[in-house]
């Protein structure tokens, strides 16, 4: 299955935990303006997905061994050379990846753990392509 998900893709950064008293508390990473750029983020790609299960006439989220190819079109950086196409600026990789794969869970994938490869690249967006993001599901 693929979600075509406009917008600027943002990622979830990491949890670390930190003690309270007899407690570990779990603190997301990354500034609060972040935090709501995630939520926004997280709540579109949730929607499209749920679009697309509905357009492929998909009930149930998919069960088994997954693979998943995602690329990111992050806008382009006035330094960046016009010729460039891979994104080497923030944010990272694995981060972007996290922030779209973990909304997918209990729509299009029961449970990220599911996942048994992936493929993933960050390119910069241009007149044809967007800002966004482009996930394709597949069964293994």
């Amino acid at each position: 299955m693929l979600i075509v998900v406009p917008g600027v893709p943002e990622p979830k950064g990491s949890v670390k935990l930190i003690r309270r008293g007899a407690h570990n508390v779990p603190i997301m990473g990354g500034s609060f303006a972040g935090h709501e750029r995630l939520k926004e983020w997280a709540f579109r790609v949730a929607s499209y997905a749920r679009r697309a299960m509905a357009v492929n006439a998909i009930l149930e989220p998919q069960d088994g061994p997954l693979a998943v190819d995602v690329a990111f079109y992050l806008p382009r950086p006035p330094s960046a050379p016009k010729r460039r196409i891979h994104a080497l600026t923030r944010p990272d990789l694995d981060k972007l990846l996290r922030g779209a794969l973990d909304p997918l869970k209990g729509i299009v994938i029961v449970e990220d753990s599911r996942i048994v490869s992936a493929s993933c690249r960050k390119l910069y967006a241009g007149p044809d392509d967007p800002p966004g993001a482009t996930i394709h599901v597949w069964s293994v």
